[in-house]
């Protein structure tokens, strides 16, 4: 089957609205679509054969916003240290 995106975002918003606007599907977490569903406006299906799968590759980025004088801060390096790591590529 051939596809087309027409929507590549990671706005939890605009994919809700985008979905309520028929404009296709949408893996969403239950509590930011229980009104939706509680109003009948969207509908939950079940893929009995599907799959989640992430990927870890360069398209894929974390970034932390900070103060430059709060960079200083050992339990900011910490953090910066400890995502560094448990998020590298093995």
């Amino acid at each position: 089957m051939a596809r087309s995106l027409a929507l590549i975002t990671n706005h939890g918003q605009l994919m809700l609205q985008s979905t309520l606007a028929g404009e296709g599907l949408a893996f969403l977490p239950m509590w930011g679509v229980s009104e939706a569903l509680g109003e009948g406006t969207l509908e939950e299906i079940t893929l009995d054969d599907a799959r989640l799968v992430a990927s870890t590759g360069p398209e894929m980025s974390l970034f932390m916003l900070f103060h430059p004088k709060k960079a200083r801060l050992g339990k900011v390096r910490a953090m910066v240290d400890f995502l560094r790591g448990a998020l590298a590529e093995p």
